[in-house]
């Protein structure tokens, strides 16, 4: 290929991937919707299920899905502790944290520990 059927593919796979990103998005946002009115019309009905129809099936509700996350993390260990559960508690370095961090290590010409594993990866950006 040359350089320019190149750039032309580069281009198209980038207008492609962007293209996919947002229809996925859409679909997602569809589906929440979708999902969030049925659960609504079955709790109305005090049903736990939808009727079944031909060719499609039917959709039953499930337990609610829990999300949680800690307001304050520090007081959270310390609960955590205090009732025996500090098997959840975990200390981690972000893996973004942890690129920048050999980044600017390799910027100011420092060594990195055999420990730390790292790599390049190429990187482009298209210019109109």
């Amino acid at each position: 290929m040359t350089e320019l059927e190149l750039v032309l593919e580069y281009r198209n796979a980038k207008e492609e991937v962007d293209t996919l990103e947002d229809k996925l998005k859409l679909a997602k946002d569809r589906f929440d919707k979708a999902q969030i009115a049925l659960v609504e019309e079955l709790q109305s009905k005090g049903a736990s299920q939808t009727a079944k129809y031909d060719g499609v099936g039917k959709v039953t509700m499930l337990k609610p899905l829990v999300g949680a996350r800690s307001l304050d993390e520090e007081k959270l260990f310390g609960y955590l502790k205090e009732i025996g559960r500090d098997d959840l508690m975990k200390l981690t370095v972000h893996h973004k944290s942890l690129s920048s961090f050999v980044k600017e290590r390799l910027d100011e010409g420092s060594e990195i520990p055999e420990f730390i594993e790292y790599w390049f990866k190429p990187s482009t950006r298209l210019n109109k």
